[in-house]
């Protein structure tokens, strides 16, 4: 069982991040419902929310669990999209690039 993720996973994980122009996340780290195990969501959280902040990043959060996860930590409203888990197959088919007949 996977309590939570620890620093260096952490930073491995704001690595790509960083290097990122869209993230789509769609499960939390841990279980973040029970201290000290959500530090590894909240981390991460918070380095997304700032990452749309300050570098454009396009941040995408799906599913209830995500986005009760990204509520505990105080950044719901810090990411660009919320999205139900259902309906992300049709977000992420409405934002891939399509080819053009030649």
């Amino acid at each position: 069982m996977v309590l939570d993720i620890g620093p260096a996973t952490i930073a491995r994980f704001t690595a790509c991040v960083e290097a990122a122009r869209t993230v789509v996340w769609t499960g939390p780290l841990g279980v973040y419902e029970i201290a000290p195990f959500d530090g590894g969501t909240d981390a991460l959280a918070w380095f997304i929310a700032r990452r749309t902040r300050d570098a454009g990043l396009r941040s995408v959060a799906a599913g209830d669990d995500t986005i009760a996860a990204l509520a505990a930590a105080g950044v719901e409203d810090r990411f660009s999209e919320l999205t139900g888990r259902d309906a992300l197959p049709a977000w992420l088919d409405a934002m891939s690039p399509r080819a053009v007949p030649a």
